[in-house]
């Protein structure tokens, strides 16, 4: 985030959508601009996302902060040694760097605020408000329901559509969708041949479908490690991904929706910056007179009104 005085805005709102992949973010932003009625103007960057591309870390990194950092045992996120899982944690951090100016909250709550008493102090006590929004990660990283991954992403859209509409009525103007991460996904089962086995290791202390950590890790053909320094995090561990479409074995977690890994789909972050615009759609139309008296003998005088063009 950098400073909003220097962007000369009043407030922004920033929606960070769990999983919401490059691709989809392009086709919602897309619809929006084919909606002009919506009255949001949508353009969409792509960033190069963190490295496991998994959540706790993807939301760290959205986080203000000078170092990350991942503690190799559970996946805990770090920013400046602070913990950065679960939006009080989170909402700490951004009111830190915008002087008690910042918000996080979750897209349930943000929805449910009563827009002319709660919503109406939100935006009054906020410059920066963050939305965290879970409805593809939600889904598709549960086995019993990682076949519905695409109606989660048309889902999901409904909801940002809700969200989007909801900001209109706190009368904001600025937003920005984002993401944590992306994923891949395929429908069919997962063939043989993008299966790979963990690697021999000192120690892997978390494994995960697209990628592990530990120490003195020495990578199968097909694997690639990193140490924690050169994917700009703090700690002496490493992590080890498969290449390709590959999934490392995991009971009782699904394979066919996975990311955490190297993979364009995985780490590609979309930006969706939205400006709402006020369109004045008021013309000059003909009308005729109805119901007009023939001779005026009051002070009042009342008549209809034709409109002769459709609305």
């Amino acid at each position: 985030h950098a400073p909003l005085s220097s962007k000369g805005l009043k407030r922004l709102f920033v929606v960070i959508s769990d999983a919401l992949r490059y691709e989809a973010a392009r086709d919602y932003a897309d619809r929006l601009n084919a909606q002009a009625g919506k009255g949001w103007k949508a353009e969409v960057d792509a960033l190069l996302g963190v490295l496991p591309s998994f959540t706790q870390l993807g939301m760290a990194a959205l986080l203000p902060g000078a170092q990350l950092g991942l503690n190799p045992s559970d996946a805990t996120a770090l920013v400046d040694g602070q913990s950065a899982s679960g939006t009080d944690n989170r909402d700490k951090i951004l009111k830190a760097y915008a002087n008690g100016r910042a918000k996080a909250i979750l897209a349930e709550d943000f929805l449910s605020l009563a827009t002319s008493k709660e919503g109406a102090e939100l935006t009054r006590d906020h410059e920066l408000i963050v939305i965290y929004h879970n409805r593809i990660d939600r889904i598709g990283d549960k086995r019993e329901s990682e076949a519905d991954t695409c109606q989660a992403v048309e889902q999901a859209f409904e909801e940002l559509d809700a969200i989007l509409r909801k900001i209109s009525s706190l009368k904001g103007s600025q937003a920005v969708i984002t993401a944590d991460h992306g994923f891949l996904f395929q429908q069919e089962p997962v063939d043989a041949n993008d299966r790979s086995e963990f690697p021999p290791a000192k120690e892997l202390t978390f494994k995960n479908r697209r990628f592990a950590l530990g120490t003195g890790i020495k990578p199968s053909a097909g694997q690639k490690v990193f140490t924690a320094s050169e994917l700009g995090l703090a700690g002496s561990w490493e992590a080890v991904f498969p290449l390709g479409l590959d999934r490392y074995p995991r009971s009782g977690s699904g394979s066919r929706f996975v990311h955490g890994g190297t993979s364009l789909q995985e780490v590609v972050v979309p930006v969706i910056r939205l400006k709402r615009e006020r369109k004045d759609e008021s013309r000059v139309v003909e009308a005729e007179l109805l119901r007009v008296p023939a001779k005026i003998t009051t002070g009042k005088l009342s008549f209809g009104l034709f409109q002769l063009e459709p609305v």
